[in-house]
């Protein structure tokens, strides 16, 4: 993420792959969740681990500092839902709703 430029600290693009960061430092990512927009997020350090532990103890090393996710509503005002902006290909169960849907299914 580094060498594509998607890493900002405290605003100013990081070139480095060793940039120290500490308390009090804001990184700034480019997340490209399987969506064609990225989605942008803001991490506050707020401490840092002595030592390499569990999820839940390292949660507590930041603050999501992210702007609230806005609504994906779409033209006709029907919110898309979670994997409906996916590039990969449709499921079996999603390829036969979309068929039953459209009025091609034969059975």
């Amino acid at each position: 993420m580094i060498q594509a430029g998607q890493v900002r600290v405290n605003g100013e693009r990081v070139s480095n792959n060793a940039q120290p960061v500490g308390p009090g430092d804001v990184l700034t990512l480019s997340v490209h969740g399987g969506t064609r927009h990225a989605d942008v997020r803001l991490l506050e350090i707020a401490a840092c681990g002595t030592r390499r532990g569990p999820y839940d103890e390292a949660v507590t090393l930041y603050i999501d500092r992210s702007p609230p996710e806005e609504s994906t509503a779409g033209v006709d005002g029907v919110t898309a839902q979670a994997g409906m902006l996916r590039e990969k290909r449709p499921e079996a169960r999603e390829r036969r709703l979309a068929r039953m849907l459209s009025g091609k299914d034969a059975s």
